[in-house]
Order: C-alpha cells, then sequence, then structure tokens
C-alpha cells in the first residue's frame, strides 16, 4: 500500500502576515502609550461638539437661554479646556477657526495667534470669523453681515455664526441640536431598545428549537480546508494586508492631483485599490489553487435569512459592547479617549455629499474588506492551523481589533466585536450575514455621532 505524501506546508504567509500585524500591534501600542490626549484634534472636535449639544439640551429643558449659573460656568469652563488643548496643536487655519468660535461660545477672549491664521487664510468666512473675534461689541446689523459671511457647512463656522449673532443679543441656535435631531435621537434609541430584545429573544428561540450546546456545529464560511489550503491562505491575508497598510499611501499620493478634493478622492482611490488588492490576492495561484469569493464564502444559500441574522446579531451585540466598553473605558482611562478617523472627519462638519461619502467608506467598504480580510481568509486559515474554531473566532477577533486606528483603548469592544461577526460566519457557513452585522454596527455608529453633533 502507498502512501501519498503530505503537500509540502508553507510559511511565507504567515511570517509576512505576522510582521505586519506585529508592527501595527507594536505602532497602536506606542501611540497609545506616548500621545497626549490634547494631540488629538479629532476627538477635541467630536468632544467638543457633543458638549455643545448637551447644553443646547439643558436649555430646551429649561426653556431658557441660560441654565442655572453653575451648569453655565462649567460648559464655558469645558469650551475653554477644549479650545486650549487645539492651542497646543501644531498651527492649522481649520483647527484655529473652531478654537476661535468655541472661545466665542464660552464669552472669552480668543487668543491673537489664532486670529492671525484665520486672517491669513484669505478665506472669507475665517476672516469674517476673525472680524467677530476681535470686535467687542456689534450692532445687530454688523452681527448679521458676519455670520452671513460665515459661509460654510463646517461645524466652527455654524458655531461661529451662532456665538457672533449671540454677541449682538440675538437668539440663534446652536448647532448639534434641534427638534429634527431630538426626533431622531428619539427614534434611534427606540429601534436600538427595541431590536436588542428582538435579537436576543430569536437567538434564544433558534436556539431551543435547534437544541444545540455552545459551540455545536460551528464550521468555517469557506467550507473544510487543508493545511495546505490555510498557508495559502495566509499568503492572501498578507497580500490583502499590504495593501490594506501600503495602498492608503499610495492612493493619499494620486489623490493630490485633485486640489481642493483631495480628501473625497482619497477616499475613492482607497476604495478602487482596496477592492482591486481583494481580487488580485484571491485570483493569484498559490499551491495550484485560485479562489472566488464564493469560495471564500460570499455566498449564501437563504439570502434573507443571512440578512436578518447579520441584523440582529448587530442590535442583540448592543448591550454586551456597552457593558464592555465601560469596562475599557475603566481600564484604559489613562489612554486618549479611542476615536476613528472618519469620527473625526464627521466632527468637523462637511457637506450633505461629503458625508454621504464617508458613509459610503465606513458601511459599505470596510466591511467588505474587512470581512473579506479576517472573517473570510484569516479566521479559516487560522482556525485550520490551530484546530479549534473557538480559538481561531478569538484570536483573529483581537486581530481584527488590533488593527484599528482607535487605539489600545478600543481593544476590548472591538475585539467582542470581531468575534461575534466570526461567530456569526461559523453558524451561518457565510460571509453575507457577518458583513450585513459589520455593515448595520458601522452605519448606527456614525448615525448616532450625527445625532449627537449635529
Amino acid at each position: 500500500m502507498t502512501v501519498s505524501p503530505s503537500p509540502e506546508r508553507n510559511p511565507l504567509g504567515w511570517i509576512a502576515l505576522g510582521v505586519m500585524l506585529a508592527y501595527v500591534i507594536f505602532s497602536q501600542l506606542s501611540a497609545s502609550l506616548d500621545q497626549d490626549p490634547s494631540d488629538r484634534f479629532g476627538s477635541i472636535a467630536q468632544r467638543a461638539r457633543v458638549t455643545v449639544s448637551m447644553q443646547a439640551v439643558l436649555t430646551e429643558v429649561s426653556g431658557e437661554r441660560e441654565t442655572a449659573e453653575p451648569a453655565v460656568a462649567n460648559y464655558r469652563e469645558s469650551l475653554i479646556g477644549y479650545a486650549d488643548a487645539i492651542a497646543k496643536l501644531d498651527p492649522d487655519p481649520e483647527q484655529a477657526a473652531l478654537e476661535v468660535a468655541l472661545r466665542l461660545e464660552a464669552e472669552s477672549k480668543p487668543r491673537a495667534e489664532a486670529i492671525k491664521l484665520l486672517r491669513d487664510s484669505r478665506d472669507q468666512a475665517f476672516q469674517a470669523l476673525a472680524t467677530a473675534a476681535e470686535t467687542e461689541t456689534l450692532t445687530a446689523e454688523e452681527a448679521q453681515t458676519l455670520a452671513d459671511a460665515m459661509a460654510g457647512h463646517a461645524y466652527a463656522l455654524r458655531l461661529g455664526r451662532a456665538a457672533t449673532l449671540g454677541k449682538a443679543g440675538l437668539k440663534s441656535p446652536r448647532p448639534g441640536y434641534s427638534s429634527e435631531s431630538k426626533t431622531g435621537m428619539v427614534l434611534f434609541v427606540g429601534v436600538a431598545l427595541i431590536g436588542s430584545a428582538a435579537g436576543w429573544i430569536g437567538l434564544l428561540v433558534w436556539r431551543a428549537m435547534r437544541g444545540m450546546r455552545p459551540g455545536q456545529h460551528l464550521g468555517l464560511p469557506c467550507g473544510p480546508i487543508t493545511r495546505t489550503d490555510a498557508d495559502g491562505l495566509a499568503i492572501r491575508a498578507a497580500i490583502m494586508f499590504a495593501v490594506f497598510l501600503f495602498g492608503g499611501l499610495a492612493a493619499m499620493g494620486l489623490a493630490q492631483a485633485f486640489g481642493p478634493y483631495q480628501r473625497d478622492a482619497t477616499v475613492v482611490l482607497t476604495a478602487v485599490v482596496l477592492i482591486a488588492g481583494v481580487f488580485f490576492a484571491l485570483r493569484l495561484k498559490i499551491a495550484g489553487r485560485s479562489w472566488t469569493l464564493a469560495d471564500l464564502g460570499l455566498r449564501s444559500e437563504r439570502p434573507l435569512a443571512d440578512v436578518a441574522w447579520g441584523v440582529g446579531a448587530a442590535f442583540a451585540n448592543l448591550p454586551l459592547l456597552l457593558v464592555v466598553s465601560s469596562i475599557s473605558q475603566f481600564l484604559f482611562q489613562w489612554l486618549p479617549e479611542p476615536t476613528h478617523p472618519i469620527s473625526s472627519e464627521l466632527a468637523g462638519g462637511g457637506a450633505p455629499w461629503r458625508i454621504a461619502l464617508l458613509f459610503a467608506q465606513a458601511a459599505l467598504l470596510a466591511p467588505f474588506f474587512e470581512e473579506v480580510l479576517f472573517r473570510g481568509a484569516i479566521f479559516p486559515a487560522l482556525s485550520r492551523v490551530l484546530r479549534s474554531v473557538p480559538l481561531g473566532i478569538a484570536l483573529s477577533g483581537l486581530l481584527f481589533a488590533a488593527i484599528h486606528p482607535q487605539g489600545v483603548g478600543g481593544w476590548l469592544p472591538l475585539m467582542l466585536l470581531g468575534s461575534v461577526m466570526a461567530w456569526l460566519c461559523a453558524v451561518r457557513r457565510s460571509l453575507v450575514p457577518a458583513i450585513v452585522m459589520h455593515a448595520t454596527h458601522n452605519a448606527g455608529i456614525l448615525i448616532l455621532n450625527l445625532l449627537l453633533t449635529g
């Protein structure tokens, strides 16, 4: 009887993937330990917008322009603290605009250096904000003229307009809280609570009907694979991860040719690079085999059921996510507050089409690319090599958390999120519910961000 030799193992993918992941994890650790919270403009802007919105809520509840004096004093002190933190950053007109607007709202004198940055920018809206900051008293007509000149969707200009009108005694609602946002927040919370309860009830009913024990009948989205297949998936994951690390830099370089639309061009070009990277990595023949998205698990025998699983899991995961986020915040309170760059972009305001582009990036591109990479390639490969699907779920969840830009402070909730999505893939044998869950989660976070910060 002749025994066929086992296919030769190829550790190249594991080595390359390990080196890149180690580099990213080390960079995240270093950034979290070395970075001062005041060095992150996006985080400052986001907290400032929430503070202004909460003050608007108190104002509406009290039925007056200002609430009790201690609350007003604390509010102004908070805004001045944000402005002082921005002042420590490298000089930048957009940052200076928010600093000046915050000081105007706090009825504090803006810094001369920040005003000069606005003047030197030669932007008419910024110059109008500088004029409002320099002028001690304004008539109603002067304030209205300056407010009209502060045209733009940027949050700093919207806050500056309201503060300028307030300087002349004219009533103007602060950005970030309106009857529409109030209605939206009530609906958002209601949907989240009902959806979370429905998700857990559905899961318990399904478990009871199937009579399943935890861990029973777990599989892989790509189906059973050999160790050679796992090695090949590791190589493909390394290629996709390299595209993730360096493709964005290439897209940023190419986007410079688009001038004022550089940020938007970066998003579009990054999407093109990442999607091309996925198809290149899959179609590359390794160990005599190439893959398709369907081979990886991007298929569904019951599409509606898989979509329902993804949406239901996103809602059911909310209470767990809140608990883990609270634990993480307590454990890592000495680190900078976790902030995603897209949240920072939203915190700066922007035209509706730009916000729509950011939504597409977060709710379409990221779920597709990250699920193909982590749940489609890394999770099955790890599960096969470790001979344990639960271990593959946990480790791929940790790696998923470690590559995100929120830093160490965001690892625990992100690991939970990644592990739940891997569990979905193991239960449903498909990437579809994980992509739907990822998209639902990201879209919900962005909608909440907009509702809180206007």
